[in-house]
């Protein structure tokens, strides 16, 4: 009897494989083949399931995406609402996150020229931007904000994030740890007015 194989589990273990790839070697180290022998699978096997390596790609950054929202949402248990720990739970001091930064890096240069990765990226971001905005509603700290204030405070605090981030990444010595989470917290608090 042939074994009965989760296709979206293994999408899933493929495109970790290729975040991986992703984030030691850039874009270009992302090929099937290196996918494949890296899985222990056939081309062929890969290519069942991504049709080329743009495909592949935009699977990684998926998948970094949707790591990165199970890490934040973890930071948030009700009624304890508190987006100081979501936004800095998207830091890249954790290897996950970390990764994930690297990947969106190389993600975001194939989004200048292309359309599909572009809309995916906006999507992502836009996501990420509504999700900051909806616990900064429901944050204690932000409930004398008006709603444009509001609005405005959850794009300056994911700005500050990606700044942040980017910063860390090229200068692990300066941006420690706590260095991040404090100029996030810093920026958040500033948001809200405290």
């Amino acid at each position: 009897m042939p074994a009965i194989v989760d296709h979206d589990q293994r999408r899933q273990e493929l495109a970790a494989i290729a975040a991986t790839l992703v984030a030691t070697g850039g874009a270009d180290a992302v090929t099937v083949r290196a996918v494949a022998r890296l899985a222990g699978f056939s081309t062929k096997a890969v290519s069942h399931y991504f049709e080329n390596k743009r495909a592949l790609l935009l699977a990684t950054y998926r998948f970094a995406a949707s790591r990165s929202a199970t890490i934040t949402e973890a930071t948030q248990t009700a009624p304890d609402i508190d987006v100081i720990r979501f936004v800095q739970a998207l830091l890249p001091i954790e290897p996950a996150q970390r990764q994930n930064w690297l990947i969106w890096y190389a993600f975001w240069g194939h989004a200048i020229t292309d359309s599909e990765f572009a809309m995916e990226q906006r999507s992502q971001v836009d996501r990420t931007r509504l999700r900051i905005r909806e616990l900064m509603q429901r944050d204690l700290r932000f409930q004398s904000s008006t709603p444009a204030m509001i609005r405005r405070s959850a794009r300056d605090a994911l700005s500050e994030v990606i700044g942040v981030s980017l910063q860390a990444i090229f200068d692990q010595s300066y941006w420690t740890p706590a260095r991040q989470r404090i100029a996030v917290k810093r920026r958040v608090l500033a948001c809200a007015g405290a």
